[in-house]
């Protein structure tokens, strides 16, 4: 029995915050396959979550989102 074959998609998220009272920004840039299922609603607060729990901020602010399949 085979599988669906997994979809590698391209992010880039670019996210801001404050940290002692200083508005950082940092861009994630990254792929990830995924198999089925998964709304890209979902994986945008997947990726924000993470995104927020890397750079150590309760809440991060979306300043730009792009999803997409990685193939051509």
């Amino acid at each position: 029995m085979t599988g669906e074959a997994p979809t590698v998609y391209h992010y880039v998220l670019t996210v801001q915050w404050v940290s002692d009272g200083q508005l950082l920004t940092k861009t994630f840039d990254n792929t990830f396959e995924q198999t089925g299922g998964l709304e890209r609603a979902s994986i945008y607060r997947r990726l924000t979550n993470r995104a927020a729990k890397e750079v150590g901020a309760d809440v991060v602010a979306t300043l730009f989102w792009s999803l997409e399949p990685n193939a051509l």
